[in-house]
């Protein structure tokens, strides 16, 4: 039985505020990782160039793992609003982090966003075949332990566009050395089109929250 915890209505303010700021942080950082996958280079010097090392900073690590710390904080962003919802309407709310426990308590109406919500609560973004709900909202909180496990960020690809499977137990250096013999190519399967998706639902929820706490 999940535990009550009760809900500080003076604290009202402070619930909804601190997760549109989830929201809006993990919009802020999709649009620039929308902005380091475009197709075109970006000049080195210019104003976006600028803009965007000013706020991302300039590090080497490939520009695709952002969108884990982004779906994490939106889910997050969701689940403090959820309850927001809970508490307001309840004064109590249920120490729990399942999306879908909560959404079914909040009454969310909306079909879309309730959509847009049990999407993310199994990672279907990028998870399209999970049936493993994320029960303690953590699937993006460490680089192991949860179904990602399955997902392979890189895959190898052959001059066709054909993801070839490495050889099991192989180390990076060795799986380097394998692509170069099999003349193969990384291919990140974090493509444009997801991280628009992912844009869409986190500003389509901030929007669609909203009116239902008001």
């Amino acid at each position: 039985m999940n535990k009550k915890i009760s809900f500080n209505k003076k604290r009202e303010y402070e619930w909804l505020v601190i997760s549109q700021s989830y929201f809006q942080c993990a919009l802020m950082n999709a649009r620039i990782l929308k902005e380091k996958l475009r197709n075109f280079a970006i000049t080195e010097g210019s104003p976006l160039d600028f803009c965007l090392k000013k706020i991302y900073g300039d590090y080497p690590q490939e520009h695709a793992y952002l969108i884990f710390p982004i779906i994490f904080n939106f889910k997050h962003g969701i689940e403090i609003y959820l309850k927001s919802i809970i508490g307001i309407k309840n004064s109590e709310f249920d120490k729990n982090h399942n999306l879908l426990d909560l959404l079914e308590t909040a009454n969310i109406r909306d079909e879309k966003s309730k959509c847009i919500i049990r999407k993310y609560a199994f990672g279907h973004l990028l998870l399209s075949r999970n049936d493993k709900c994320d029960i303690k909202n953590e699937f993006e909180r460490y680089p192991q332990g949860s179904p990602y496990d399955d997902l392979w960020l890189f895959p190898a690809v052959d001059n066709n566009g054909q993801v070839v499977s490495e050889p099991d137990n192989m180390g990076f250096e060795d799986y380097i050395k394998w692509m170069q013999k099999n003349n193969l190519e990384i291919k990140s399967i974090i493509s444009q089109e997801k991280v628009d998706e992912l844009i869409e639902d986190i500003e389509f929820l901030m929007l669609g929250l909203r009116k239902v706490s008001s």
